[in-house]
């Protein structure tokens, strides 16, 4: 089934674009959530209403506004599909702005299996790879906007590999930008990271300022992480990636990513200790080069096998930086 680019503008508009401006109603958006994985979902707005698949496999919509498309895809499709452990069925839209948490549940897995859920609105797009649940684990992912042009994406699970944020957004008529976050792989062994039980990284994406926001929840010490910002524009991508950025427990660090002068030119970052709004230390991060496709490859990733043992990391060599078909609300789901 192909779908409209709710992640592309659509005009030079802007979201504070008043409705006033035009005879025509306002147009309704939507977020668009999807997920990749064999794990059972099921989709909680902030006031506990729910859409998705129960337990019993009764499907559910409680979110006023709320549809769900049903892919059309073919046998041979689905068979491709299968053998990738992608069984996405259904494309579930969300009004714009709404606060809402993925559950997902591995009580079918027969064996560690990474997930993927990601969501697409106006303008941009957050997204969670390579959460590894394992046999009746479980795993959440939470999509917020605190405020107007705010986006936030975090996740929680039982397990012993991290998976990776990322993120997008889309200008207008200026660059578009890509964003990857990930705990060090390699280098976490200064931390002795082993189980990620309880314990989450929270990206955010301020838009009207033009921040990125990463922070580490539910741990004591330091975590590393591993940066990636692209630039894209009509000259091609131009890549940053800086591995190993320390980040201590309740602080936040704050990207500049719209003054980074490009590929080869540092990255300014700020680190808030108290996640209060107070710039606590300012440094510039070197640029570790790399492709768009080196930075982003899964081979970065810890694997399921390397999940299933516990604490894959590797040596404490690496450098350290920074601070110590519609269905109404009703719930009838269709196909598109």
């Amino acid at each position: 089934m192909q779908q409209k680019c709710d992640f592309c503008q659509e005009d030079n508009s802007t979201d504070d674009d008043a409705s006033e401006k035009t005879a025509k109603p306002a147009k309704a958006r939507y977020a668009q959530v999807w997920h990749d994985g064999s794990a059972s979902m099921l989709i909680k707005d902030d006031q506990g209403r729910r859409l998705g698949k129960l337990a019993n496999g009764t499907f559910v919509n409680e979110i006023p506004g709320a549809k769900v498309h049903g892919f059309r895809i073919d046998k041979a499709e689905t068979s491709q599909k299968a053998a990738k452990g992608n069984r996405s069925e259904y494309l579930y839209l969300l009004p714009s702005g709404t606060n809402y948490s993925v559950s997902l549940e591995g009580a079918q897995l027969k064996k560690t299996e990474k997930q993927e859920v990601t969501s697409i609105g106006p303008g941009y797009y957050t997204e969670v790879e390579g959460l590894a649940l394992t046999p009746g684990s479980l795993g959440q992912v939470i999509f917020s906007s605190p405020k107007k042009g705010y986006e936030e994406v975090s996740y929680l699970f039982d397990g012993n590999a991290s998976p990776r944020l990322k993120a997008g957004i889309n200008t207008g008529n200026g660059p578009a930008y890509e964003f990857l976050v990930t705990k060090d792989r390699f280098n976490n062994s200064i931390n002795k990271v082993g189980n990620e039980s309880g314990k989450a990284t929270l990206m955010g994406i301020d838009r009207k300022s033009n921040r990125l926001k990463v922070k580490s929840i539910g741990l004591e010490g330091r975590e590393l992480y591993d940066l990636m910002v692209a630039r894209l524009s009509k000259k091609g991508p131009e890549i940053f990636s800086h591995k190993g950025i320390a980040l201590d427990a309740g602080a936040a660090m704050i990207v500049d990513y719209s003054s980074w002068e490009g590929e080869g030119h540092a990255m300014t970052i700020t680190i808030d200790e108290n996640d209060d709004g107070t710039v606590d230390e300012a440094f510039d991060l070197a640029d570790e080069g790399g492709t768009f496709e080196e930075v982003t490859s899964d081979d970065n990733q810890m694997t399921e096998a390397e999940a299933d043992e516990g604490d894959a990391s590797g040596t404490e060599s690496g450098a350290e930086t920074g601070s110590d078909g519609d269905a109404d609300a009703g719930g009838d789901s269709g196909s598109d």
